[in-house]
């Protein structure tokens, strides 16, 4: 289950300068306009640009919004858990256990399954159909679902919360108890799979952003996408997680998405060289380059 945190490792390790150098986008796709680096291999983006930059798009993710989504999903958790909403939640859906058993079989699976197989499905469906968008699309989503999984496996790693008890299946209990425990958190506890925050709905809203992003220009795609994130939130808040844990993620799965998404979609725009300096950051010292 750590592989999302050594994968990501891996990448920034393989691709230095692909991952932290601004200017590998005037060398990366994005001048499929005009004839782009593949269009003489019948429009086929190349895997490469799955790490399209990621260095610079793991940075912006946190401070998306000037670092208000990773911060207001801390507040918000404190203010549920504060304010009784977290224990409330969890009391009214283990007073319903057959919808959230069922809850669990369906939207559980349909969390790992679809931002899995989406990103490759659109990769492959891109390349048969010499579409170089769909190819584009799904390579963001890849990028998204690496960033998303890193992000909540190291906090979860980290945080270590208790789980709200509901059901019983797989390794989840179902525990009958009058004293609100929604603030436990066993810090460092070193466990991937309990804690704050939903790792569902991070990826379920980082693919429904990212997505959102390269199609913004279609209405319908944002409302199927973003109806299946909150499907996939409201699910797990009725069965493995507490109702912050879903809002902490959604507000970081969103904070994901949207970064990587607006990142590739300057890869739909021909490229335009401008006089200047620009600092790089690289794998290797920092240095100043210069364009013209």
């Amino acid at each position: 289950m750590k592989i999302p945190v050594f994968l990501f490792l891996f990448a920034l390790l393989l691709c230095p300068r692909a991952v932290f150098s601004q200017e590998q986008s005037d060398r990366l796709p994005g001048n499929i306009w005009s004839g782009g680096p593949w269009a003489e291999e019948k429009n086929i983006v190349p895997l490469s640009t799955l790490f399209y930059n990621i260095g610079q798009n793991t940075l912006h993710s946190l401070f998306f919004n000037y670092g208000v989504n990773f911060a207001a999903a801390g507040l918000g958790t404190w203010l549920f858990v504060e304010s009784g909403v977290d224990w409330t939640w969890r009391n009214f859906a283990y007073k319903h256990e057959t919808f959230a058993n069922a809850a669990y079989s369906s939207v559980i699976y349909a969390g790992y399954v679809v931002p899995a197989a989406t990103p490759v499905a659109l990769y492959m469906a891109g390349i048969f159909r010499h579409d170089e968008k769909m190819q584009i699309a799904g390579l963001a989503l890849g990028q998204s679902m690496i960033l998303a999984n890193a992000f909540h496996t190291i906090l979860k790693l980290s945080t270590g919360r208790t789980e709200p008890y509901i059901i019983n299946q797989y390794h989840h209990n179902r525990i009958d108890t009058s004293g609100d425990f929604s603030g436990e958190f066993d810090w460092f506890k070193m466990d991937i799979v309990d804690g704050w925050p939903s790792g569902h709905t991070l990826s379920a809203f980082a693919t429904a952003a990212t997505i959102s992003e390269i199609y913004n220009d279609k209405t319908w795609v944002k409302i199927a996408a973003y109806s299946y994130a909150v499907l996939v939130g409201a699910g797990v808040s009725f069965n493995v997680h507490w109702a912050s844990d879903v809002l902490a993620g959604a507000l970081i799965g969103y904070a994901v998405g949207a970064t990587v998404g607006r990142s590739f979609r300057q890869l739909l725009k021909p490229v335009e060289q401008h006089n200047g300096v620009s600092l790089s950051m690289t794998a290797y010292p920092l240095g100043i380059s210069m364009r013209w």
